[in-house]
């Protein structure tokens, strides 16, 4: 299982599948087991050892790194230990998809000292010539939480690199559409079309079945967000019916999630109060996808039917979510109790999933 939960979750928020190209003479890319999360301490001592004696092994750190990155939080003593092999990586290993990842980054909170290092070490990759798109990508992937200006910078020379990719306008609106809390209504609005202007760029220029169907996904949420309902309603169509061919596959449950949430938002906006709980439930009726699996569901249309005082369509809503956010029972159990007590609850985050 070579890293397909984080990289399925990367396709989703980032939209785009494409593969930014290698620089010439690039290594083969670095094969990741997941299931190296659930390595021992005598385990992961004993790749340590294999790593003094084959310090050049990147599959070997790759590992290691997967061992380290669910125990940091928990085990400061690892922190020195992760931080090198990240490092490494970025020094080494640059434009492997594997160092764009979740695994190679590092927390500023948990190791401030860790970060600044990796930042400068990718600063100085990302000037390498010539330029490398997936560099200059892996670099942004790196900053995107903690500097989204430089991070932006990044992608707009991996387009100017790799114009025909649609990754980078796929991630370049990502970061538009992050949450920002201090940020005023116009300029929340400006942002969400900047946003909806990129993830349009990247449909756009998507070629196969499949892309098309990743780049549509982030389309309706991204159309409603930018204040132009029409075009919302047309992506949510046009996203439930491209769904159909996509059954099998992981993001099918996110484009029927997305879709009949906006589609019944749209519907609320214009009054249709019975619209917007039957597209409630169909969007509850989603089997489900890695990302739905863990984060959980929106609810930001249970949240707006809540405050029409239609308690018990959003009931119904969480049971169905229930059958697949199985790691979401005790927020689902609270969830429940505050709307039978007849309040809101606090969604939190999954108002922006």
């Amino acid at each position: 299982m070579l890293l397909s939960f984080v990289l399925c979750c990367g396709a989703a928020a980032r939209g785009a599948t494409t593969e930014p190209s290698a620089p010439a003479g690039s290594p083969p890319p670095v094969e990741f087991d997941i299931r190296t999360t659930n390595l021992t301490d005598a385990q992961a001592q004993a790749l340590e050892e294999r790593i003094k004696v084959n310090p050049d092994n990147a599959h070997l750190r790759a590992q290691l790194l997967g061992y380290y990155f669910v125990r940091e939080y928990k085990q400061p003593d690892t922190v020195e230990a992760r931080r090198a092999h990240v490092l490494w990586m970025i020094h080494n290993r640059p434009a492997d998809r594997f160092t764009g990842s979740p695994f190679c980054s590092i927390d500023p909170v948990i190791d401030p000292d860790g970060y600044v290092a990796a930042e400068e070490l990718w600063k100085q990759q990302a000037e390498q010539l010539p330029p490398s798109a997936a560099v200059l990508g892996n670099a942004a992937e790196f900053l995107r939480l903690h500097d989204p200006t430089a991070a932006a910078d990044l992608l707009k020379r991996a387009e100017a690199v790799d114009p025909k990719n649609p990754q980078w306008p796929s991630d370049l609106a990502s970061l538009h559409s992050r949450p920002m809390p201090s940020t005023k209504p116009a300029g929340q609005t400006d942002l969400a079309q900047l946003a909806l202007a990129e993830f349009e760029k990247a449909f756009a220029l998507s070629v196969s079945p499949e892309d098309r169907f990743y780049n549509l996904t982030p389309l309706p949420k991204a159309a409603f967000a930018a204040g132009d309902n029409a075009k919302a309603t047309n992506y949510a169509i046009q996203l439930l019916v491209q769904a159909r061919s996509f059954k099998g596959d992981w993001n099918y449950g996110n484009a029927v999630h997305t879709a009949n949430l906006i589609l019944g938002r749209v519907a609320l906006a214009s009054g249709d109060i019975d619209t917007a709980k039957a597209r409630l439930l169909e969007a509850g009726k989603t089997p489900g996808s890695p990302q739905l699996d863990s984060f959980g569901p929106n609810m930001e249309l249970a949240r707006d039917l809540l405050q029409k005082r239609e308690r018990d369509v959003v009931l119904q809503y969480f049971s169905l979510c229930a059958k697949f956010w199985t790691m979401g029972t005790d927020k689902l159990d609270l969830w429940t109790r505050t709307v039978k007590a007849g309040e809101i609850p606090d969604f939190g985050a999954n108002l922006d999933y």
